[in-house]
């Protein structure tokens, strides 16, 4: 009896932890106060039309949960770096919607103009127009060691060279994945591409991604989804470019469906749309039909809205938690509300995500896993025999990690 009163009181303890360690927002004032090494979650939509800038942060170590509540009409000039961050490093954003917003400057994008070691997850930006002198992206100008994942971009990004619907210019091992863009994506000068203009890191990746509108740029390198792949280990798979037409007016034929400068890039499985118009005064070639090629496998239209294409030809997209078709289109199953499941979370020496509707446990080996429901009932407990263990319960728990490192708790959800 008192070892079942001590871990109820312990479990509520931790919860409460849990909860208080996220410091709501709600107001203007509270974003403004955002500081470095905290947590912080929405708990309201807020207008920021009465801004006349960004936020005009550097923020570091910072855990940003939107909520899916809604930051809107901001019009912002962002200098050299800015959005609604100027920059992030080693920060989460994630269930974040952004709505009319309105950026100038250089190096900028809606959400912030520059991210390094950053995960950005499940953020919606819609009605938003970009229009740099520099390097621009609908979500983040520019970005390395990042990764952005199911995330979507509706509305008009133009910028001079590097310039992408999710991000301009990307490196260092980043990554962007099940992502989508619907809009207008223009570069004044080079680079441009619907989902990033340029990717120059080892192991850049673009992966299960579509973009759709147009593209187009008034030199040249344009591609459907990236627009210049010049790194060495640059891959893009599992694509879909339907652009109803891309335009370039270069001097060398680089406009093409899925990349235009694609000499270092790793091309797989992608698709490009087959009646895809292009206007390019150095591009005399048909689309060429290549799975593995610059221009993608031709698709349709029709293919685009059946499940049997993805099912057939883009195996890799999650039709269960991540995607839905809607429209005769993909959407991210999360716009239309929470998706149950958890966001990837780390502290110390483990690490806790949803796979597949399954709760994945990363921890040192022999480490003991214990699973707690919400009166403090012990589920399961196990020794860790692998670097990952699987849980398939369904409901809100509490897991307790420990380990020659201590202990560790997170509380989830699945």
């Amino acid at each position: 009896m008192k070892k079942n009163l001590f871990t109820i009181l312990f479990l509520s303890v931790a919860f409460s932890l849990l909860a208080d360690a996220q410091i709501k927002i709600s107001t203007i004032a509270g974003l403004q106060a955002m500081e470095n090494d905290k947590s912080y979650i929405l708990d309201a939509n807020i207008d920021l039309s009465s801004l006349s800038a960004g936020l005009n942060k550097d923020l570091t170590n910072v855990t940003f949960d939107g909520n899916n509540y809604t930051l809107s009409n901001l019009t912002a000039d962002g200098g050299d770096r800015g959005g609604l961050f100027k920059n992030l490093s080693g920060c989460t954003i994630r269930n974040l919607k952004i709505k009319d917003f309105l950026i100038g400057g250089n190096w900028v994008g809606t959400l912030a103009g520059h991210a390094d070691n950053t995960t950005i997850t499940k953020c919606i930006a819609e009605g938003i127009e970009v229009q740099a002198g520099g390097i621009a992206g609908g979500l983040i100008g520019h970005m390395e060691k990042t990764i952005i994942t199911e995330c979507a971009v509706r509305g008009t990004v133009t910028g001079r060279d590097h310039v992408g619907g999710i991000a301009g210019h990307m490196q260092s091992a980043s990554t962007i994945e099940n992502c989508y863009v619907n809009g207008d994506i223009v570069t004044t000068g080079w680079q441009v591409g619907g989902i990033v203009g340029w990717s120059e890191g080892a192991n850049d990746k673009v992966n299960n991604c579509f973009a759709s509108g147009t593209v187009s740029a008034a030199v040249g390198f344009t591609g459907g989804i990236i627009g210049a792949g010049v790194g060495a280990g640059v891959k893009v798979s599992n694509c879909l470019a339907i652009q109803t037409k891309i335009t370039a007016n270069s001097d060398i034929p680089k406009t093409n469906r899925i990349v235009g400068d694609h000499n270092a890039t790793t091309l797989e499985n992608n698709y490009g749309l087959e009646n895809m118009a292009w206007e390019d005064p150095k591009r005399t070639e048909t689309w060429t039909n290549l799975n593995d090629g610059k221009d993608g496998t031709s698709v349709t239209l029709a293919q685009v809205a059946s499940p049997q294409f993805y099912a057939d030809s883009l195996p890799t997209w999650n039709f269960n938690t991540v995607w839905v078709l809607e429209n005769n289109l993909p959407k991210l199953k999360m716009e239309n509300g929470p998706v149950s499941g958890i966001d990837e979370m780390k502290k110390g020496v483990s690490k806790v995500m949803n796979i597949n509707s399954e709760i994945v446990v990363e921890c040192p080996l022999n480490s003991t896993i214990s699973v707690y429901n919400t009166i403090g009932k012990l589920i399961e407990q196990r020794t860790s025999s692998t670097v990952k263990e699987i849980f398939t319960f369904k409901g809100i728990y509490m897991i307790r990690i420990s380990s020659n490192a201590g202990n560790e708790t997170f509380k989830v959800l699945n």
